[in-house]
């Protein structure tokens, strides 16, 4: 439960009457009888108040640097599995462009994963496939996966079928 909405009244209420109280300083040489001490109680209860505030304020940023820390850790076991995996996986955005690859694809296609990523996976589509491709592509905005089949090149000129391929949305 947050304490700032709390901590934004006693704020208010002490500089008010804080304003009330350098006016009465400087327009008169006697202060009111009441003002002081409840200005100081006030600003007494502001300052426990923040210092509240702020040990809540050190402890949220506690949980959000561990949770960070912690879904870091899991981004990169996520990544191991994704490069280990026998499976072959790359991850296309919109415009068909390879985003990530695993070391299976590459390996299949027979090109270095860093050569691949940033590049077009039409380039990789036999022509007669990339219409189809381009359509798949389009309906990921409707749903979260389809399949496809179609004929992708091994470096340098050999052609392979990829049956029953699934594309889909990536999570991030």
């Amino acid at each position: 439960m947050s304490r700032i909405p709390l901590l934004h009244q006693y704020v208010e209420a002490a500089c008010k009457r804080l304003f009330d109280l350098y006016q009465s300083a400087s327009t008169s040489s006697t202060l009111l009888p009441d003002l002081l001490p409840i200005a100081m109680k006030e600003i007494g209860i502001v300052c426990e108040e923040l210092q509240i505030a702020l040990k809540e304020l050190n402890q949220q940023t506690q949980k959000i640097s561990d949770t960070q820390t912690e879904v870091q850790a899991e981004r990169r076991r996520y990544q191991h599995l994704f490069q280990l995996s026998p499976d072959a996986y790359l991850i296309l955005d919109q415009e068909g462009n390879i985003q990530e690859i695993n070391r299976a694809t590459a390996t299949l296609l027979n090109l270095p994963q860093s050569f691949l990523v940033g590049k077009s996976f039409f380039c990789l589509v036999a022509n007669e496939d990339r219409a189809l491709l381009k359509e798949k592509l389009a309906q990921l905005a409707h749903q979260p996966c389809v399949e496809l089949s179609l004929s992708v090149s091994r470096y340098p000129t050999a052609f392979f079928d990829a049956e029953g391929a699934t594309i889909g949305q990536s999570a991030g």
